[in-house]
């Protein structure tokens, strides 16, 4: 390959480079979010858990999270940035107490992934299926699945 265009291909090359560099970055999100649920009609209570894989790291103490479940009304948790406390397990939990009374758990995995449980008192439904979206600073994502319902 002659020197030419050997300076030409490195030439293109940096060009990519700094476009990718200088090219706004797709939002982050959060992935692969799976979803599970519990309902218990007498104690009008939802409790719902999954995990996901985030795209960028995760911190709570400076990020807002926002809990949304489809199938009660659309009920929206808001847990504000540093609202939350470090367990043991290196994990975060926190509570709120309005719209509802509702605390959660978010639990960093091996591999990256992020477990969260939540529970949320005085709403209930009887469908047996639940879509719940997560946000977490500037990253979301949104699972279906399953609710067990006890009467």
């Amino acid at each position: 390959m002659n020197r030419r265009r050997l300076m030409t291909i490195w030439q293109v090359a940096f060009a990519l480079a700094v476009i990718a560099v200088a090219s706004p970055k797709a939002s982050a999100q959060l992935n692969n979010c799976t979803v599970s649920g519990v309902v218990d009609l007498k104690a009008s209570a939802t409790a719902v858990l999954g995990q996901c894989t985030p795209t960028t790291s995760i911190d709570p103490s400076t990020q807002g999270v926002t809990l949304t479940v489809d199938g009660l009304d659309g009920l929206s948790v808001t847990f504000a940035a540093g609202s939350f406390t470090k367990t043991w397990f290196g994990g975060y939990v926190a509570h709120e107490t309005t719209p509802t009374k509702a605390g959660i758990l978010l639990q960093p995995l091996k591999g990256g992934h992020l477990a969260y449980s939540a529970a949320i008192e005085g709403v209930a439904s009887n469908s047996t299926s639940v879509t719940v979206s997560l946000s977490i600073g500037e990253q979301t994502g949104s699972a279906a699945g399953k609710a067990l319902v006890f009467p």
